[in-house]
């Protein structure tokens, strides 16, 4: 098998929207011609039918994941010389987000076993300068988002970073929905993708939408009357379009994504490829299907060589980035991220692989186990 047959990618959005390029091109060539490029009812038609997926009333969509983060931090009133407590094994667009409020980026370890946000950890940090934690769904896996309300004060607001879990379940209710607001980013990896960038903020709390929506275009709350400085963050009507187009998929793209990860749930050796414990009553939604693995370096290689594309998500802890030198967070004091960082990677999970390239996958990490990979 080595060396053989097309790479199977980690990534591939062209290839996995290929089926409806017909329509998608249908649909942007009706929005030029319309004239209308900007907060149109393309917008207002995604933004309504994204909420209903969600079970909510609505939603407000920005330029990208990241902003809809900063106006969720902003619209809760998250401000200069407040921190807001998250993990430190998270993309640093989370932490960019918070900075880009004005507040400081708080970390706190992980769980070994979840390698998501420790609540205990993270209970036991809050002084009076936290106003907000956000807790991720890291690779679609869901955070207790109960067990973290539970053990706050109720003053902190919970804002769930989905960026990486659309449709991944804790209970009956999908993640973004539980807390105070929930963030999405629609980049062109993600399970929900755009053709470029977006995202958008849901709650259930209307004044934190309303803010939003004023945020998101110059602090105006209505024509021409601008009641605080915000930003330029608006989705244009072709993203908004092209989304409403797959929502009509997103639900069978989430069920071949855990379908992927089942087969490797049970053909692949624990002991080798260790993977994290889902929390109780949870159904992740496999953004990522990431394994921890000795010798990293040289699993990667050898499913290279057997023509398997790979990822590492994310090598470097965000405290620990030049760009947070002056946190002052030193080596050893995040051990469980730290470690987690140096042994993970990340399989191909795309919806649309096919059960053979699955299979060569499982293959090539069976051989790699043969061949003396262990923990």
């Amino acid at each position: 098998m080595k060396g053989t047959g097309d790479r199977v990618k980690l990534l591939d959005p062209a290839r996995q929207l290929r089926p409806l390029i017909d329509r998608l091109e249908k649909r942007a060539s009706n929005v030029i011609r319309s004239g209308w490029y900007l907060l149109g009812k393309e917008t207002e038609s995604f933004e309504k039918r994204f909420a209903g997926w969600l079970g909510l009333d609505d939603s407000v969509s920005c330029a990208n994941g990241t902003d809809a983060l900063a106006l969720a931090l902003s619209s809760a009133g998250i401000t200069k010389g407040d921190r807001v407590i998250t993990v430190p094994n998270t993309a640093f667009p989370t932490a960019c987000a918070i900075s880009m409020t004005g507040a400081e980026p708080l970390f706190t370890d992980i769980d070994s076993r979840t390698w998501l946000m420790d609540i205990e950890k993270t209970a036991a940090a809050v002084d009076s300068s936290v106003k907000a934690v956000i807790p991720v769904h890291l690779y679609g896996h869901v955070v207790d988002i109960d067990g973290l309300r539970e053990a706050l004060p109720d003053q902190i607001v919970i804002i769930e970073d989905c960026a990486q879990a659309h449709g991944a379940l804790l209970g009956d209710r999908l993640v973004g929905t539980i807390a105070d607001i929930g963030t999405y980013s629609f980049y062109p990896s993600k399970n929900l993708c755009a053709l470029g960038d977006a995202g958008a903020v849901v709650s259930r709390n209307r004044e934190y939408l309303v803010k939003a929506r004023e945020l998101r275009f110059y602090g105006q709350e209505r024509r021409d009357y601008h009641t605080e400085v915000g930003r330029n963050s608006r989705i244009d009507e072709i993203q908004a379009a092209f989304l409403s187009i797959e929502m009509e998929y997103i639900d069978s793209w989430i069920s071949r994504r855990r379908e992927i990860a089942a087969i490797y749930d049970s053909q692949l050796d624990r002991e080798i490829f260790e993977r994290p414990v889902e929390t109780e009553g949870s159904r992740p939604s496999y953004h990522l299907y990431v394994v921890r693995v000795d010798d990293r370096d040289r699993f990667r290689r050898a499913l290279d060589e057997d023509g398997i594309d790979t990822g590492v998500h994310y090598p470097v802890p965000i405290p620990f980035q030049p760009a947070y030198d002056d946190l002052g967070v030193s080596i050893g004091d995040l051990p469980n991220a730290e470690a987690l960082s140096s042994e993970i990677v990340s399989l191909p999970v795309a919806p649309h692989l096919e059960d053979q390239e699955v299979e060569r996958v499982v293959e090539s990490c069976r051989r790699f186990a043969r061949g003396g990979g262990c923990r």
